[in-house]
Parts: structure tokens; C-alpha cells; sequence
């Protein structure tokens, strides 16, 4: 009996490391936290994802392309720079980036991020939520739908513009970040 027992233990913490290493959680749900992480960066500081309003877009794609979820996805029209990075374990839950250029350099940003599951989606949306609560106080709902935080970066006042998008094949998040 004893034997079973200790088996059935090592067992159960066998699958629940593994399961937590996959990406998942001990009910089997998406681990939401590595997708925040890699979609948000938010210890890099700046803006978003450690990148700053008026920088030039070499500067932009050099910073970008040293992390390893992060490839250039076009960068055919010269105002624009297209980042793909993936979130999590799975590249199935990935965000494409648009960094958008002037003379002066940075001044808007587009991010459609996407994940396996409605409830993943969900859970990245409410952490990006929070975390931009914390960093720039309460949001307002937009008459588009949008929830709205403003935020100030050196000289530049900014809005923050973030949808949670429900499409059932591949639900996730639109989040736009311009100067206002």
C-alpha cells in the first residue's frame, strides 16, 4: 500500500511539473503569465516593451530583434517596422507589432496579439489591464469601445487604447499606443 501511495505521489508531482512547464497551469488551463511577459516586457521600462516616442526605427528593430521571441515580419514600407513575437511556449499565441515612423521618429504603435483560447485571450487582456492601471491610473471607456488610459513619456502625452477581441477562431487583443 505504501509502495502504491508513493507512486501515485511522484506521479502526481511528475505531471504537475511537466504541466507547468508546458505552459499550463495544475487545472490544465494556459499559464497567462509567460504571454504577458513576453507580449508586454514590462520590466524593459519605456512606452512599451522598453521602446520610446521619437526613437528612429533602426534603433527600434536593433532593440527589438536582440530578444529571442521577438523576428522582423516585414519592414517593406519605409514609416513602418513589423515585429512578430511570440508568447508563452506555444507560437500558436503571438502578438504582431506595428511601429510607426516620422521625421521625428516613433509616434504610434499597433499591437493584434492572439492566443489558443477565448479564456487565455481573456486573462492577457485583464494583466495588460492592470498593469497599465498601475502605470498610469484608471482607464475610461471610450465611445468606440475602447478602454483609454493617458500617460506622459519625457515631452510626448500619449494615449493607450486597448479591445479585448472575441473572434472565435482566434481570439486576443488590440492595443494602439500614439501620441496624443
Amino acid at each position: 500500500m505504501k509502495n502504491i501511495f508513493l507512486s501515485l505521489m511522484l506521479l502526481f508531482v511528475f505531471t504537475g511539473g511537466y504541466a507547468q512547464r508546458a505552459g499550463l497551469d495544475r487545472s490544465g488551463a494556459v499559464n497567462v503569465e509567460p504571454l504577458f511577459q513576453d507580449l508586454m516586457q514590462p520590466d524593459a521600462g519605456g512606452v512599451f516593451r522598453g521602446v520610446y516616442f521619437d526613437w528612429s526605427k533602426s534603433k527600434v528593430k536593433d532593440f527589438e530583434l536582440t530578444r529571442s521571441t521577438s523576428s522582423l515580419y516585414k519592414e517593406d514600407v519605409e514609416t513602418e517596422l513589423v515585429i512578430t513575437t511570440d508568447m508563452g511556449a506555444d507560437i500558436m499565441n503571438f502578438a504582431d507589432i506595428t511601429y510607426t515612423f516620422d521625421e521625428k521618429g516613433l509616434y504610434h504603435i499597433k499591437v493584434e496579439s492572439y492566443a489558443t483560447s477565448k479564456q487565455a485571450a481573456d486573462d492577457v487582456y485583464n494583466k495588460v489591464v492592470a498593469f497599465f492601471t498601475k502605470k498610469l491610473g484608471a482607464g475610461v471607456l471610450a465611445d468606440d469601445g475602447y478602454l483609454e488610459f493617458k500617460g506622459k513619456s519625457g515631452a510626448y502625452n500619449y494615449i493607450v487604447a486597448l479591445e479585448n477581441i472575441e473572434y472565435e477562431d482566434s481570439p486576443g487583443m488590440y492595443m494602439y499606443i500614439y501620441v496624443n
